[in-house]
């Protein structure tokens, strides 16, 4: 991971899991972490492990909490350098005909629109301070597919190969492809994904985790 000394970093599924470890690496680079989870109580254990770290509690599926939250952060902080878009479920296994309506609408929800609702509420306060950097994680799920997970498959695809996240604003940094800034030393340099976001910088593939 990139130097991240003085940095704040929002990661959100940060109570556990993938979330965790990404709070954990970025805490070591320098950064101070908010952890958003829905689940406070687990989010507060990990932060109270974590030098400066912020527990913070939100649905991502609901875009007035992401707006909320990420005010308060940078209240609480003085300002927002960067997040990781961690949130997601895998939703009940099954084939198409075994994927309920209900399924669906609550994987693509959480999954995809709630990036969109994370980003939406983080990006104001980046582009305030001259910019910084959003990592949305999708899987290889959004480059592969998997028959079992439809719903899942279906909102990684949306999180990795949506173009919406970047015409205008240069954001897409989806997981396994990791945007790297155009004037970064080459290489598939995986830690690199926090890189300094810059409007309209041009941007292109990492690597592959």
């Amino acid at each position: 991971m990139a130097e991240l000394s003085g940095a704040v970093i929002l990661v959100t599924g940060g109570a556990m899991g993938l979330g965790e470890a990404i709070a954990r690496r970025a805490t070591s680079a320098g950064a101070s972490v908010a952890l958003l989870d829905r689940n406070l109580t687990a989010a507060v254990r990990v932060a109270r492990d974590l030098p400066g770290a912020r527990a913070y509690q939100a649905d991502v599926t609901a875009v007035e909490e992401m707006e909320r939250v990420c005010a308060q952060i940078v209240a609480d902080f003085g300002k927002l350098d960067g997040a990781v878009n961690n949130a997601g479920i895998g939703g009940e296994p099954g084939a198409v005909l075994e994927c309920t309506p209900k399924n669906w609408g609550h994987v693509i929800e959480v999954n995809l629109t709630g990036v969109f609702n994370s980003v939406r509420a983080e990006l104001p306060h980046l582009l305030a301070t001259g910019g910084g950097s959003i990592v949305n994680v999708a899987s290889m799920a959004g480059v592969l597919s998997d028959y079992n997970h439809p719903a899942y498959t279906a909102s990684k695809h949306g999180v990795g190969r949506a173009r919406l996240w970047h015409q205008r604003h240069s954001l897409q940094c989806p997981v396994p492809q990791l945007r790297q800034d155009a004037d970064d030393s080459g290489g598939h340099q995986r830690s690199q994904s926090l890189g300094r976001y810059r409007p309209n910088a041009p941007h292109r593939p990492a690597g592959y985790c």
